[in-house]
């Protein structure tokens, strides 16, 4: 199902004109033994058309451009872009940019054991840091039994906060769980709970 304020996704997920939108989890292990040692680097992925690591080399490998145009049902480029570059508050070459395909509202909230309300403040860097924490464990063929409860450390980088700044426009519309649905340093402790990790789990806000 897609939890969200549809009208607020799209303008979040458009107006990072300059990035991709590119959430990576990989889960490093590495066992030793006298004989042996090596490590584990699996991944879940969401960039562009890539959602996952086969499709990225798929790519790499034919050597194609994903930029597009700014998609319309983002919002209108039209508005903040403008021919005068000295002008003030608008932007005069960014056309486009690589662009998410994937409506950023679908989350399964079953799944990840969330309430509607939970799901509906969880800004979209949240919902996909868990899928794709999840994938990365899931390629990397370890047990969940093995993994919950574990002494295993979560770090996350993060360089912007578009649904926060969103969602705190408007008062009258706080959210129940908006506090927690928008707080940078929820991103690494959104997988540390939902694994039931006991390791270090800290977020860093990158500007």
């Amino acid at each position: 199902m897609t939890y969200s304020r549809a009208k607020d996704l799209s303008v979040c997920m458009g107006m990072r004109w300059f990035t991709v939108l590119s959430v990576v989890a990989s889960i490093f292990m590495a066992p030793w033994s006298s004989a042996t040692s090596y490590t584990i680097y699996p991944q879940g992925r969401r960039t562009c058309e890539a959602t996952d690591p086969e499709r990225l080399w798929k790519i790499l490998a034919e050597q194609r451009d994903v930029w597009t145009t700014t998609p319309s049902d983002r919002f209108n480029h039209g508005l903040y872009c403008h021919p005068d570059p000295s002008r003030n508050g608008l932007c005069s070459n960014v056309p486009g940019g690589h662009f998410l395909h994937r409506n950023p509202g679908f989350f399964d909230t079953t799944f990840f054991n969330m309430t509607h309300a939970e799901a509906t403040a969880l800004d979209p860097q949240q919902r996909i840091v868990l899928e794709c924490a999840y994938e990365a464990v899931e390629n990397a063929g370890i047990p969940l039994e093995k993994l919950i409860g574990s002494n295993t450390a979560v770090f996350v980088g993060s360089s912007c906060r578009d649904y926060a700044d969103i969602m705190a426009s408007d008062l009258d519309r706080t959210e129940l769980y908006q506090s927690t649905g928008t707080g940078q340093t929820m991103l690494s402790n959104r997988i540390s709970y939902f694994f039931d990790l006991k390791g270090p789990s800290a977020s860093n806000y990158v500007i």
